[in-house]
This record gives C-alpha cells, sequence and structure tokens, in this order.
C-alpha cells in the first residue's frame, strides 16, 4: 500500500505538468484546480482497493493472486481515467479529445504502477512460502514470463509514443501562433518539457526493472539454496512456489525430486533392516530388484563360525570380548570385500 500511495503522490505532479503540456484546455485551468481533481480521483482509487482487494485478491489461489491485483491496480487507473475523461467533460465543459489526452498519460503510469506493485506482491508471496518452508501449487497452465515481459513492454511502447504524439502535437500547434523572435525561447521551452519527459519516463523504467531484477534474484538464491543443501546431503528444504511462471515449474520440479529423494532414502532405511545396506542398494539400483517372485541366481555363500567362541566369551571380559571381534569382523570384511563379496549380516 504505501508503494502504491507514492505512485499516487507522483501521479499528481507528473499529471498535473503532463496535462498543461498536452491539451491547451487543461492548460486554461489553474494548476490546483488540476492538482485537486487528479488527487480526488487517486484518493477514489485508493480507498476503494482494500475492498477488492479482499474479495478478489486474498481469497483467490496463491497462483493467481499477483495476476488478479495487476489486474485491478490497471483497471483502478483505467477507471481513474475514464472519471476524469466525464468530470472534465460534465463541470468544466471540455471536449473529449482534451479528456482522453489525459487518459493516454493515466494509462501509462498505471501499466508502471500495476507492473511494479504486482512483482512486489509476488516477491512476498515467494518469501512467505520460503519461511513456511513449502508451498506447492495445484496443477496449473504456465503463463511465460518471456511473453509477459514482451506484452508489458508492447503496451508501454505504444503509450509512450502516444503521450510524445501529443506533446509534439501541442507544440507544433502552440509554434504556429509565435513571432519570429519568441522562436529561441520557445526551442528551449520544448527541449526542456522533452527532457522532463525523458527524465520522468527513464526513473520510472528504472524503478521497474530494478523491481523485476530483485524478484530474479529471490527465485535464483532460493533454487540455488536448496539445490546446495541436496547436493550436500540435506532433505529438509524445499524450494517455496508462488506463482505460474517458468521459475515456479523448476521449483515444483525440484520439490518432487526432493520428495523422490525422501522416499527412496525411507526405503533404503527400512530395506536395510532386513539385509544389509549393501544388498538392499543394489536391489534399489537394479531396475529388475524389485521383482516379484525374486530371481534365480547362481552364489557362493560363505558361512564363518569363530571356534570355541561360547567357551572364549565365558572366561574373557566383555571389553576383550568385543576387541576380538572388532579385529576379526575387519580382517574378514577386507577380504569378502576385495573379491567382489557382499557381508549380509553379522
Amino acid at each position: 500500500m504505501m508503494r502504491l500511495t507514492g505512485y499516487a503522490l507522483v501521479a499528481v505532479v507528473l499529471l498535473t505538468a503532463y496535462g498543461t503540456q498536452v491539451c491547451p484546455f487543461l492548460d486554461s485551468l489553474p494548476l490546483w484546480r488540476l492538482a485537486a481533481n487528479i488527487s480526488g480521483a487517486l484518493a477514489l482509487v485508493l480507498l476503494a482497493r482494500p475492498l477488492w482487494m479482499r474479495r478478489f485478491v486474498s481469497q483467490a489461489p496463491v497462483e493467481h493472486r499477483v495476476r488478479r491485483q495487476m489486474t485491478g491496480d490497471f483497471l483502478a487507473f483505467t477507471g481513474m481515467g475514464l472519471a476524469l475523461t466525464f468530470y472534465d467533460l460534465v463541470v468544466h465543459g471540455f471536449p473529449v479529445q482534451s479528456g482522453f489526452k489525459l487518459f493516454v498519460g493515466v494509462l501509462l503510469l498505471g501499466v508502471f504502477a500495476s507492473l511494479d506493485i504486482g512483482l512486489l506482491a509476488e516477491r512476498t508471496l515467494v518469501e512467505d512460502a520460503a519461511s513456511r518452508g513449502k508451498d506447492l501449487t495445484p496443477a496449473f497452465h504456465m503463463r511465460s514470463m518471456t511473453r509477459g515481459f514482451a506484452a508489458a513492454a508492447t503496451v508501454v511502447l505504444a503509450l509512450l509514443g502516444g503521450v510524445f504524439f501529443l506533446i509534439i502535437v501541442k507544440d507544433l500547434d502552440w509554434m504556429v501562433t509565435l513571432q519570429p523572435d519568441q522562436m529561441q525561447a520557445a526551442k528551449r521551452s520544448i527541449m526542456l518539457e522533452v527532457s522532463f519527459v525523458v527524465l520522468t519516463l527513464l526513473g520510472l523504467m528504472f524503478n521497474l526493472v530494478g523491481t523485476y531484477a530483485g524478484n530474479l534474484r529471490v527465485f535464483f538464491d532460493n533454487q540455488t539454496r536448496v539445490l546446495g543443501r541436496v547436493a550436500r546431503g540435506h532433505l529438509d528444504g524445499y524450494v517455496p512456489v508462488a506463482g505460474a511462471n517458468e521459475f515456479a515449474v523448476i521449483a515444483r520440479h525440484t520439490n518432487e525430486m526432493i520428495d523422490g529423494l525422501k522416499e527412496k532414502q525411507r526405503i533404503e532405511s527400512l530395506f536395510g533392516k532386513v539385509v544389509s545396506p549393501e544388498i538392499a542398494r543394489r536391489l534399489l539400483e537394479d531396475p529388475n530388484g524389485g521383482t516379484m517372485g525374486g530371481a534365480r541366481k547362481n552364489l557362493v555363500i560363505l558361512f564363518s563360525d569363530v571356534r570355541n567362541f561360547t567357551t572364549f566369551s565365558e572366561t574373557q571380559s566383555p571389553e576383550q570380548v568385543v576387541h576380538l571381534l572388532n579385529a576379526y569382523f575387519a580382517v574378514m570384511v577386507r577380504i569378502i570385500r576385495s573379491h567382489g563379496g557382499l557381508v549380509d549380516k553379522f
């Protein structure tokens, strides 16, 4: 909500300046009046947002929340632009094209705000899922990040083109009314105006790119952290899943791999209590090792007994008996393994 409030404050300043630059009707209003109109429309958006957030976003499945929030914020800015157009038409008697020029600027800001705030919401969801340890979403249709990025870039470029077109048209209409001795001052004014627009848009774009890069860093860090622990034999972590993009698919497959390794580890542990761990491992690695009914094989089996062990153990201390057995087992196991044998049990 703080980020949206910040965008609202920026919108009041930028849309007020923008409105005076693209439309002579808006330029005829006092700056405080135009700023008050924009502030009132933004206030309505901020007041209504918690209501539809609770109804349409918070109760939605986790993989749909970010998209719903982005869509809702963009529609809120769209509604604000339409409301300003209608207000100027009814109250001030301005033509529809005047409101349309302001509407284009509102849409451009709405795209930046909805994408930026949505990306922050996505990061919050991922961090929340990471704090819980695991958050596997149900089956979903993946939405490509590259396609989404291309669509957003196309919309932004189209709106940017519209903004510059409107500014140029107004400046040209203004310049034809000037005297030759006023042209130099007019050129400086236009250069300052264009520089202001370019710097503002660059600031918005750098902020959006920074937010996007921050999300990528969180996704990569979560993935590499968990995979690093798996490589060291620790299967107690999961990659948080909080969306439906390529990173979510990778995270889901990683978590499924971890569950599979845990199950294999559990089976090895249980199987190892019935047969030796080496036999259990070979059976699990052999694709035909678990065939029902077993398999017929030619084997050499060695049974070895320590002569007079009962008499020896009755006359010696427990420490001496264990010491003898350890020495005996060390020699026997080494010889058996050097010939490719397996120790089934002691």
